[in-house]
């Protein structure tokens, strides 16, 4: 089928059609329109879990993704599979620790990544 321009009906149908878990979770997959233009959509995935940092329950999402009326059905369920995959990366990150520390912190501003990005190892230079 060519690539045509889709209504929101047609997408939520699309987006309905998918399902995802992690570890016996379902994700919860949301899409909507933005709050300014009814031409303009975004999906997000969540989930129910503990907050890393207060330790609250309650839903949380990930970024949003545009969804553009001419996205054809493959781009809007791989879109789906990369926001629920990233959304698990997240999760691991914060639960990563070395020494005591969230090293892979997701949440770090990108001003401090600037600050540390010279801070960088090679192979040959580790000393083992």
């Amino acid at each position: 089928m060519a690539n045509r321009k889709r209504s929101f009906d047609e997408v939520r149908e699309i987006v309905e059609a998918c399902h995802c878990s992690l570890l016996e979770r379902e994700f919860i997959i949301r899409f909507e329109k933005h709050p300014d233009s009814e031409e303009r959509w975004f999906l997000q995935v969540g989930m129910e879990r503990e907050c890393a940092y207060t330790g609250d329950r309650g839903v949380g999402f990930g970024g949003k993704l545009e969804v553009s009326p001419w996205s054809t059905r493959d781009e809007i369920v791989k879109k789906i599979l990369g926001a629920c995959l990233a959304y698990a990366e997240h999760e691991v990150r914060e639960g990563f620790f070395w020494d005591g520390n969230r090293i892979f912190n997701p949440h770090v501003t990108v001003e401090a990544l600037a600050r540390i990005c010279g801070e960088t190892i090679s192979r040959n230079e580790e000393v083992i």
